[in-house]
């Protein structure tokens, strides 16, 4: 704090790549990672965690008869992600190779194809404390949420549940494809305008 004011940011430009998600029960010793060749299909690109714009900037100002106005701003671009399916064999395919058909989970398509919405927020509080002698400090407080108004639905974007292929060796999605029970349907809604008074007596 200087002169009455006061100012701190960041800005992060980044790029998490690899092969293997990085939240910690995907990348711990015991994740099972490997397990399954089936894994590492369409898995190498941006993970999970990926966020590759962002920006975060907070400061105070000091306004006359000791009125503190405070903001704190938050943009975040949104993470990847792609589809994943069960897969089950022809049948046809797995009695010429003596094989038992069961559904095998695969990444559909790159794991970075398709990027979730981002974020970005304002939050403003404009406070003032009163001493009251021996007694302490009482203080008033407004603060506003949210001003800029970013709000997001989720829906259920990911249509493929199972996919049973018509034959050996399709690389696209023909055959019988079964939906999603979560597609296109809305699970939350977020992101409203606030507006709170608060007051806070210390002693």
């Amino acid at each position: 704090m200087s002169d009455g004011w006061q100012v701190a940011g960041s800005i992060v430009y980044s790029k998490a790549y690899g092969n293997i998600g990085g939240w910690y029960d995907q990348s711990w010793g015991w994740s099972g990672a490997g397990d399954d060749p089936n894994q590492f299909v369409n898995a190498s690109g941006r993970q999970n965690i990926d966020r590759p714009l962002q920006v975060k900037l907070m400061g105070t100002a000091q306004l006359p008869y000791r009125f503190f106005l405070s903001a704190s701003y938050v943009l975040m671009t949104g993470g990847p992600w792609s589809r994943y399916a069960s897969i089950y064999p022809d049948s046809a395919w797995c009695k010429a190779n003596n094989a038992y058909r069961t559904g095998y989970g695969v990444g559909i398509e790159a794991v970075d194809t398709r990027q979730n919405r981002g974020f970005n927020t304002l939050d403003i509080r404009l406070e003032k404390e009163f001493m009251l002698g021996d007694f302490g400090r009482l203080g008033f407080y407004v603060d506003a949420l949210n001003v800029l108004g970013w709000s997001d639905v989720n829906i259920g974007r990911d249509d493929v549940y199972r996919w049973y292929p018509s034959a050996e060796g399709f690389g696209v999605l023909t055959g019988t494809k079964n939906l999603e029970s979560t597609y296109k349907v809305i699970s939350s809604v977020t992101g409203i305008r606030t507006l709170k008074i608060s007051a806070r007596f210390t002693f």
